[in-house]
């Protein structure tokens, strides 16, 4: 039979944990693994981090931000910083980030705290799904610039200067199907699918008139859907 004092102790210790829980204070000082590993947990971690740098005044670099959240996830990666960064850079209309850009070259435009913590709570949350999106917009130009040049028979693909109505048509699908192929690309928020299809729709469409130099285009569509997210509040699922 267990002594009352340990079943006290184990009681105050749960009760403990499951504060922790929730006030979100469970995911500081734990590894990047385990502040991934729920949604609940990746929430929390973006609350934490809106309260610890909200007040900082000035606009910072995706490199000062990561030594800043290294603080309280030592393993946490510079990618996942960097790209949130380039989300409220594109979003403030600051530049349009190149989404090819290697984990060799720095993100080097600094943006305001609110902006990259709002675009870091989105970003964290759809982290898997954004990945698919990505490479279902990458695919989806690539396989339209191979088209084009064979018709052409032009091998400088930035000499296309701008796109058709229909091509962008064309592209749209071409980014829906690609996306309804892939495997577990949704993450742990399943989106409904007609959803998915209508933000691909509409971030071609006010993407459209900056897919002009063409090498933007990629970006310019990957971003609008993540601009299309924020306005939907789908980081409140």
């Amino acid at each position: 039979m267990r002594e009352p004092i340990y079943e006290m102790n184990f009681l105050t210790q749960s009760f403990s944990s499951f504060e922790s829980v929730k006030l979100g204070v469970n995911v500081l000082s734990r590894e990047f693994e385990y502040v991934k590993a729920t949604t609940r947990n990746r929430l929390s971690f973006a609350n934490q981090l809106l309260q610890a740098l909200f007040s900082w005044p000035d606009n910072y670099t995706a490199n000062a931000l990561h030594q800043a959240i290294e603080l309280v996830c030592p393993d946490f990666p510079a990618d996942v910083v960097e790209r949130s960064a380039e989300i409220a850079s594109y979003i403030l209309s600051m530049c349009v980030p190149n989404i090819s850009r290697t984990s060799q070259e720095p993100f080097p435009v600094a943006v305001p705290v609110p902006k990259f913590i709002e675009c870091f709570r989105i970003y964290f949350v759809f982290m898997e799904f954004l990945g698919t999106m990505q490479k279902a917009i990458r695919d989806a130009f690539s396989n339209f610039y191979k088209t084009k040049i064979l018709e052409s028979k032009n091998t400088i693909c930035n000499e296309i200067a701008s796109y058709t109505d229909r091509e962008v048509q064309i592209l749209e699908a071409a980014t829906w199907k690609t996306f309804l192929k892939s495997s577990g690309g949704q993450g742990m928020i399943q989106i409904d699918p007609p959803v998915v299809q209508d933000m691909i729709r509409i971030s071609f469409r006010n993407g459209a008139p900056l897919l002009n130099p063409v090498h933007h285009g990629p970006s310019v569509v990957y971003f609008e859907l993540v601009r299309e997210m924020m306005k939907r509040n789908l980081q409140e699922i």
